[in-house]
């Protein structure tokens, strides 16, 4: 089987900081892959990397499609979709028109304008999605009325609307409560096992240990561990990052699991 998604090399450098090394990380499809570290260790640099907001060395493949020459937009539509730690939502529209408009092939402007003038056709592609998600009830509500939690899911649900085939999930928990992170684990959890796969980036590591298949650990921009959730906590070089350690000297390639 191809995998849904592979980096070969991925490296980033910002004059002499090395804000990612060699960073290889492979996603199946229907696989949920959590991506943990501690503070400035790569993580949405990685993910701004993949969707091609940073200048990056080596390879992004998603499927069987080099993405290494695409823009980010033209990565969006070959299938990689992302979300941002921020909720961005346009404020002027609904739920439901926030959705028809990521759901669009053409500029958001456009799209945005022919919500507005009420000749959008993705309607029904909003609605499937809200109802996967279970917040169809937000469909009418204008997003400045929604909750911190509601803000999340809606950006989860923009982000499907385009039919990705590989969704980036950037801190998607980020601000809200016990509560809400839980219900919003659920809601992803219940997304995987079908085509499509998901990386999901998140200081909540309870969040991240407690859904997802694969865990990969980054720490001053190079991967230390790759393996199963119930492994994390017995590495000795994950709990050293975390704990404030010197970075693990090991290569890369050694620790993988």
């Amino acid at each position: 089987m191809t995998a849904a998604l592979r980096t070969e090399a991925l490296s980033v450098r910002y004059g002499g900081v090395h804000a990612l090394t060699d960073v290889e990380i492979t996603l199946e499809p229907g696989q949920l892959v959590g991506l943990i570290g501690p503070n400035g260790a790569g993580k949405t640099t990685f993910i701004d990397a993949l969707a091609g907001f940073a200048p990056a060395s080596g390879s992004v493949w998603l499927g069987d499609r080099s993405l290494d020459d695409l823009r980010p937009h033209q990565r969006a539509r070959a299938g990689l979709a992302r979300t941002w730690q921020s909720s961005m939502l346009f404020d002027d529209l609904t739920v439901e028109e926030n959705l028809a408009v990521a759901s669009s092939s053409t500029p958001w402007w456009r799209s945005a304008g022919a919500v507005l003038r009420g000749r959008s056709g993705s309607r029904s592609i909003s609605r499937a999605v809200l109802r996967q998600l279970g917040i169809e009830f937000l469909a009418e509500t204008s997003a400045t009325s929604l909750s911190q939690g509601q803000r999340k899911l809606v950006g989860v649900a923009r982000a499907l609307a385009s039919s990705p085939t590989v969704l980036c999930l950037d801190e998607p928990a980020a601000g809200l409560d016990t509560n809400e992170s839980s219900a919003l684990g659920a809601q992803l959890r219940g997304l995987a096992g079908g085509e499509l796969a998901m990386l999901l980036v998140d200081h909540d590591m309870g969040l991240v240990l407690s859904i997802c298949d694969v865990v990969v650990v980054l720490d001053f921009g190079r991967v230390i561990f790759k393996g199963p959730p119930d492994a994390v906590r017995a590495d000795p070089d994950v709990m050293r990052a975390y704990l404030g350690g010197a970075p693990a000297e090991t290569p890369a390639s050694e620790t993988e699991r």
